[in-house]
């Protein structure tokens, strides 16, 4: 095999080395980045529909500021802010459409089915309390199958969050599969790429052309010396191999030509004319086959030093390429940290709100046991004003017993004449008396009804205030419900793009073994480009020698 074979043949692995490791990185940026990018898509999915979650629970307050309204123009306020959540929930939900895959699309529709449902009663509990009463939006929307219909809307919800946060989850899991798998095949890649070009560079650089050509420039400077006996050594096939035959031919005939000129005394001029010119023309032929290997040998050099360039250059292009990925990655993971950071925010908003909507639901409790309370007091109160009546009526009927003696007295007066004047005289001043008590008691008995009126409607009133503090009291549970799964939710989807940044992350640390692949195989290609310099260097100095070799026998 010529030296330009072996050459190339050690570029075209080394070349093959390279190819390989760039061909895996490459795959590896391609998995991880198609694994990123399904990865924040389902995150994101899944953070639309715990927006649109949060955006049910709040139409659901809305509503009940609309049932707990005083008229139409004070619920007017809720019914806005009631469309503007539906309108943002459907247009988040349009947006969700569209990104959502096949896979879970018989999911998004039962979604969809549900939000046409819920947004058409919500408008016409809007409708109801601000152009009829609240009491009607109430009496459309406070029951028990509107619950169950907003429950399993909220539910399918559930299931579309769960089912994007499920994909995140296995993503990750097939991310630290492949960097796991990558990661070993890259490190045995480089280890083994960066061994097999030290070998070859020793074997074909070293042994096979190296140091035959430093034999080959001994023998030379033997020759020049005038030692014609060389070293039996079995030429290779190669040019140096064809250059230590040459030499081998050239000794056996200066040999030959030493031993024509000892037995040819006589004509020692024409002899040694003859040995001059023989060793001319020893020479030229000598020059000419050697320069011509010679010079095979500095091209095939050259042509190694080119590749090696080549090579180099490859090297530091893959490098660069690797380290743009690899900030390309880091930005990706600080995009995606970023959204970790919001969905954390969120849920602390989340928490925040549980915690009002708890403290809330706890005032409302105590509200609900004050009223009964102060019922309880004001029915007490009732109670007394109708003992105070009766008392009242058994002074009327005293008073008019009471008269009715005084009447019969002042007949008996007047039976007795004279006698009984004076009787007459007391007995009309207890007639007088029980008069103005029954008149008394009249005023009383009036005042008491009154009271007691008053007392029956502010019974009603207490326990109308009652019922409606524990409406509030039951919305509160509820909206405390579904804040609590919306904590649940947002945490779930906090915990996945924490994964999807530590994908990114695992990346990132990918990226830094491919550029530390390529890195090596730079470093293979700088020490094939020496090798080729050091060839260079021998092939002109072993024509330095052929040259002064030549030139000595010429002048001998």
């Amino acid at each position: 095999m010529t030296i330009k074979a072996k050459i190339l043949m050690f570029v075209l692995a080394c070349g093959a080395i390279t190819l390989v490791v760039a061909g895996v990185g490459i795959g590896t940026l391609s998995a991880f980045n198609a694994a990123m990018v399904e990865s924040r898509q389902a995150a994101r999915r899944a953070l639309d529909a715990a927006n649109v979650n949060r955006l049910v629970s709040n139409v659901v307050l809305e509503s009940r500021g609309v049932y707990a309204a005083k008229d139409t123009a004070d619920a007017q306020k809720y019914a806005d802010r009631m469309r503007q959540n539906l309108t943002a929930m459907n247009d988040l939900l349009a947006a969700l459409g569209r990104r959502v895959p096949e896979a879970e699309r018989a999911q998004f529709e039962r979604v969809v089915q549900g939000a046409a449902t819920f947004t058409s009663l919500r408008q016409e509990i809007a409708r109801a309390g601000t152009a009829v009463a609240p009491k009607a939006a109430a009496d459309l929307g406070f029951n028990e199958a509107n619950r169950a219909n907003r429950q399993a809307f909220q539910d399918s919800i559930d299931a579309l969050v769960a089912g994007g946060q499920a994909q995140v989850t296995a993503i990750d899991a097939a991310t630290d599969a492949l960097y796991d798998s990558r990661l070993t095949l890259l490190i045995a890649l480089a280890a083994g790429g960066t061994l097999a070009s030290l070998v070859l560079g020793i074997l074909i650089g070293h042994r096979q052309i190296a140091a035959p050509l430093a034999r080959v420039a001994a023998a030379i400077r033997r020759l020049s010396e005038g030692q014609l006996d060389l070293p039996a050594v079995k030429p290779g096939r190669d040019e140096i191999g064809a250059i230590w035959a040459s030499m081998q031919v050239f000794a056996r005939s200066m040999r030959e030509a030493e031993t024509l000129r000892a037995t040819q005394d006589e004509a020692a001029g024409l002899a040694s004319t003859r040995r001059r010119t023989e060793r001319t023309e020893l020479a030229d032929r000598f020059q000419g086959s050697v320069g011509a290997l010679v010079g095979d040998l500095s091209d095939a050099a050259a042509a190694m030093e080119e590749t090696a360039r080549s090579m180099s250059a490859q090297a530091e292009r893959t490098n660069r390429q690797s380290a743009a990925v690899m900030r390309a990655a880091q930005e990706t993971a600080q995009n995606v940290q970023a959204v970790a950071a919001a969905t954390e925010e969120l849920a602390a908003t989340a928490n925040e709100i549980g915690q009002q909507v708890g403290q809330t639901s706890a005032a409302a409790a105590n509200a609900v046991e004050s009223s009964r309370q102060t019922n309880a007091r004001v029915e007490a109160l009732a109670e007394g004003a109708a003992r105070i009546g009766d008392v009242v009526a058994l002074i009327s009927n005293i008073a008019g017993q009471t008269n009715l003696l005084a009447l019969n007295a002042t007949i008996e007066a007047a039976r007795a004449g004279e006698a009984g004047r004076g009787f007459a005289v007391v007995a009309t001043e207890v007639k007088t008396l029980a008069a103005q008590t029954a008149k008394a008691t009249d005023e009383i008995t009036a005042q008491i009804g009154m009271i007691q009126a008053a007392t029956r409607e502010t019974v009603e009133a207490i326990r109308e205030i009652g019922t409606t503090i524990g409406s509030v009291h039951s919305i509160a549970l509820g909206v405390a419900a579904a804040v609590e799964e919306q904590q649940v939710a947002t945490q779930e989807i906090a915990r996945s793009v924490s994964d999807a940044a530590r994908g990114t992350h695992d990346v990132t640390e990918t990226m830094a073994e491919v550029q530390g692949a390529a890195v090596e195989v730079g470093a293979g290609a700088t020490q094939v480009l020496a090798s080729a310099a050091e060839l260079a260097r021998r092939s002109s100095a072993l024509d330095g020698e052929v040259t002064h070799f030549v030139g000595s026998i010429r002048a001998a």
